[in-house]
């Protein structure tokens, strides 16, 4: 019953589609391969370096803040959509209030998140257990990255979204 109320789909490779795909595509994609590799790069590092200590030292804060992550990229998603038909139709008006919205949002949760990590570092190690006690100075340093990182969210969807997934491309390549 299922199989006879849904459509198949016909698998036909059409051509120019799959062009405009790759040539609009490949720049999000090498986006999101820098993104992933400076997440880890430094991870790496420590342990080509053994310094096992000072990788666990390291380690559990930064998992903690590249966790994180997942709140302001769910929010860029959702809002998405809503740019891109924006954009589709020619309301800049409508992408700006929406990347306002999502930037404002996003720094009304990171401001606070970066004063209550910076702050309560030792009681959030301290979760961890007493061993992870002198990660909490790490934690301290790397409770700025919150600020940047969720609003570069909102920056990444909002300039998808407006088709300048290049220049978002050239810009993280640079860095």
């Amino acid at each position: 019953l299922v199989h006879r109320n849904l459509c198949l789909p016909k698998f036909r490779v059409n051509y120019v589609e799959w062009k405009y795909f790759l040539l609009e595509g490949y720049p999000q994609a090498f986006f999101e391969l820098i993104r992933r590799a400076m997440i880890q790069v430094d991870v790496y590092v420590l342990q080509f370096m053994n310094y096992g200590s000072m990788l666990a030292l390291f380690s559990v804060p930064y998992r903690l803040l590249v966790r994180m992550n997942f709140f302001p990229r769910s929010l860029a998603l959702a809002v998405f959509p809503q740019m891109s038909r924006s954009a589709h139709a020619g309301d800049n008006g409508n992408i700006r209030e929406n990347t306002v919205f999502a930037f404002q949002l996003l720094s009304f949760i990171s401001f606070p998140l970066t004063v209550i990590l910076f702050y309560g570092a030792e009681d959030i190690m301290g979760l961890f257990g007493k061993s992870y006690l002198p990660a909490a100075d790490t934690l301290r340093i790397l409770a700025w990255i919150p600020i940047p990182m969720f609003l570069n969210a909102v920056m990444a969807q909002s300039m998808t979204a407006v088709g300048t997934q290049r220049l978002l491309a050239i810009l993280s390549g640079g860095c």
